[in-house]
């Protein structure tokens, strides 16, 4: 018994074309400094909900943290039941 395989060889085309044009590259950097400005604008606003949030006063405070616990929860929850395991 030969206990080599004989598989078909199959020629693979390893041959890449690269094209590159002003116009592609001039899109590219339009693209990367939008994402920047919105990363920007993104951290800016956060910050500023954050830092509301934590100087709203006592009660809001509170009541959003556990919002936001129970939310974290509940998805915690509903991961692990996707598992098949059910938490008592």
């Amino acid at each position: 018994v030969d206990s080599k395989a004989e598989s078909p060889h199959v020629p693979i085309d390893t041959s890449v074309e690269v094209v590159s044009t002003q116009n592609n590259e001039a899109d590219l950097t339009c693209s990367k400094k939008a994402k920047k400005g919105r990363s920007v604008l993104f951290g800016a606003t956060m910050g500023l909900a954050v830092a509301a949030w934590v100087y709203s006063g006592n009660y809001v405070f509170t009541g959003l943290f556990t919002l936001m616990t129970a939310l974290g929860q509940l998805e915690y929850y509903r991961m692990v039941m996707n598992t098949g395991i059910y938490p008592a």
